[in-house]
């Protein structure tokens, strides 16, 4: 697959992954981001996609500025020479941070966002965070780790089929911090190919195949950086997760990223 190449010497380096169905939230998703950057800063924005229209295009365009740069790369190269995202019920556009690692060599860091996100915060902040010996950092995933622990069949699936060290590390891959070249030196992309050779169907697709890769090399970022209202009202009330709940509630007085997770969309 051809190479993105940089084009600031010094830059914030964000990606999304859309497809055409979700380009218009991806357009407000990228203008929340864009209202709160710092023209002390370069932003190199790419928005890796399958089928965007070049109407929507266009619009993404013009959100470019003298120090932000709005891009889009077409992945379907990348879903031509890997079937395995025909196990997915889920997108395809979930598995393209996959092949950040190959696609971004030249990088050293990426922010990778999902669609879902409204920005109110520079990301510069996240972006500057130091993870020289992580492989990623990302929040943890407080609605799943409250699910598991009340569901017999999650406890079967994490502790037997797809075997987690400790749920409660468990992130959320809508908003990751990836170090490129450890991601690339771990291959992400052979070894998650691997996995699904193995397993065919995984419960959460891309974000089981980051939390099994990444085990024991990922850094907790504060969950203001990937805020979820939607979160089980057990995560609150069962005292087993009182540090989990801790730590979701951190984000509720500052809210810089806020990610709606649930299957109910602003939209």
């Amino acid at each position: 697959m051809e190479k993105i190449k940089k084009i600031y010497p010094d830059s914030v380096n964000v990606v999304i992954a859309t497809n055409n169905n979700y380009a218009p939230y991806t357009v407000v998703a990228l203008t929340s981001l864009i209202a709160h950057t710092s023209d002390k800063n370069n932003y190199d924005i790419i928005v890796l996609e399958t089928d965007v229209s070049d109407e929507y295009k266009n619009i993404l365009s013009t959100l470019k500025k003298d120090n932000i740069s709005v891009r889009t790369y077409n992945v379907n190269k990348f879903f031509e020479r890997n079937e395995f995202w025909h196990y997915s019920y889920w997108s395809k556009e979930t598995y393209s941070r996959l092949c950040i690692p190959e696609i971004m060599e030249d990088y050293e860091k990426v922010l990778y966002l999902d669609v879902d996100v409204i920005i109110q915060a520079d990301v510069a902040e996240l972006y500057n965070t130091d993870i020289s010996d992580y492989l990623i950092a990302g929040n943890r995933n407080y609605g799943l780790i409250t699910s598991i622990r009340h569901s017999p069949s999650l406890q079967y699936y994490y502790g037997t089929i797809f075997p987690i060290k400790n749920v409660k590390n468990l992130i959320n891959a809508g908003v990751i911090l990836m170090n490129i070249p450890k991601l690339k030196e771990l291959k992400l992309e052979d070894k998650a190919i691997d996995i699904l050779d193995q397993h065919k169907k995984l419960l959460f697709q891309d974000e089981d195949l980051l939390n099994k890769l990444c085990e024991d090399k990922i850094l907790y970022i504060d969950s203001s950086w990937n805020f979820r209202y939607a979160v089980p009202e057990k995560l609150v009330y069962d005292w087993q997760l009182l540090d989990i709940a801790q730590q979701w509630a951190t984000g509720l007085h500052k809210q810089n990223i806020i990610h709606y997770v649930s299957k109910e969309k602003p939209w």
